[in-house]
């Protein structure tokens, strides 16, 4: 394994706040691996948050200085998603209200056509995707792309919102899970899939919520993996409770079984899953503590039987340090796994072969 910086920002004199989170990487047609991030105001998120990025031409050993890429002047923007799949690469593009517990997504999309050099003017998506954030997309074996999916629904009616830093901020709101197919490369799409903590379950389950304030009953950042043709596995980060929710497809995402809560303990961070020769691969936090902080014991497992079990494989650096949100490239070119993850001022990549993984 190789392990190289991304960027520091501690050290950018470009960018006004010392903050950098959410690495997203993707490798060009020709090469260059492409790496975004959420970056500006003291958090996130924040309406003064902004999408910076940066480029390495030397298969990630060495990157340019970030830059800022997209921003608004009055509400906060993020960039979850580059997907390969299409004619030319696609970034996924939010903008949102940071003030509103709902958020008030609006989600935009914008192409390259040089290799991630220069990136096109975002533009509204397709119908039946606006409003959601598009998390990690993936090409099914019958041609057609699936999106996971989570947007943030009100279930407080039309009374006034806490103001952002209250504890109770969030009360009243609720993210929740499902997909979006597409099979015109991303002209229409078509949801699926409604998957969130039942509130009533929840308030009569003798569960330890942790650092987690009652109101936090959120099912979101989802990642999916094609296990078999048309076998869907959904991973999802909860909120309430520090163990990976499940949902799988049968039919290419069209109906679901809504598992719930499985044994794989996860404290409340970002899942990310990617297929290899066949091979399914788990990155993730296996810590079931809540806090910031504690998002430790960042990992790969992999699982050689379509996601009925899973076997730790490495840790993907320093277990004892909070290192997360882990995003993935596959180089079948060169054999090599990406993986960029992050500390919330460092972004960092690592090279695996596919030999040391025993892809």
């Amino acid at each position: 394994m190789e392990k190289y910086l991304i960027a520091d920002f501690s050290k950018m004199e470009n960018i006004d706040k010392k903050y950098g989170r959410e690495p997203v990487i993707a490798i060009m047609p020709n090469g260059t691996i492409i790496c975004v991030m959420i970056t500006g105001g003291p958090t996130e998120p924040h309406n003064d948050n902004v999408v910076a990025y940066c480029k390495s031409y030397d298969k990630g050993e060495s990157w340019t200085k970030p830059e800022i890429l997209f921003s608004h002047e009055d509400r906060g923007v993020w960039a979850p998603e580059i997907y390969m799949g299409f004619e030319n690469p696609m970034m996924v593009v939010h903008t949102y209200n940071g003030d509103c517990p709902y958020k008030e997504l609006q989600t935009f999309v914008s192409y390259t056509y040089d290799n991630g050099e220069t990136w096109s003017k975002p533009e509204m998506i397709a119908p039946y995707a606006n409003g959601v954030s598009l998390r990690k997309g993936i090409k099914m074996s019958n041609g057609e792309t699936l999106f996971p999916i989570y947007h943030t629904i009100c279930n407080s009616g039309l009374k006034k919102f806490p103001k952002i830093g209250d504890e109770n901020f969030w009360e009243g709101s609720q993210h929740i899970c499902g997909v979006v197919v597409t099979g015109d490369n991303g002209k229409s799409y078509i949801p699926y899939g409604d998957f969130r903590i039942d509130l009533d379950f929840l308030n009569n389950k003798a569960v330890d919520t942790g650092k987690n304030i009652g109101n936090s009953v959120d099912l979101w950042e989802p990642n999916c993996i094609e296990a078999e043709d048309g076998h869907i596995i959904m991973f999802m980060r909860d909120s309430s409770y520090a163990y990976i929710n499940c949902a799988e497809s049968s039919d290419y995402g069209r109906t679901w079984t809504h598992h719930g809560s499985i044994d794989i303990p996860n404290g409340n961070s970002k899942i990310t899953l990617e297929k290899v020769n066949g091979k399914l691969l788990l990155i993730s936090n296996v810590t079931n503590t809540f806090g910031f902080d504690a998002r430790t014991n960042l990992q790969i497992q992999v699982s050689r039987d379509n996601g009925k079990t899973w076997e730790f494989l490495c840790y993907v650096d320093d277990k004892d340090k909070a290192l997360f949100y882990p995003h993935t490239a596959v180089d079948y070119e060169n054999k090599i796994l990406y993986v960029a993850y992050e500390d919330a001022v460092c972004h960092y990549l690592n090279k695996y072969t596919f030999d040391e993984l025993g892809l």
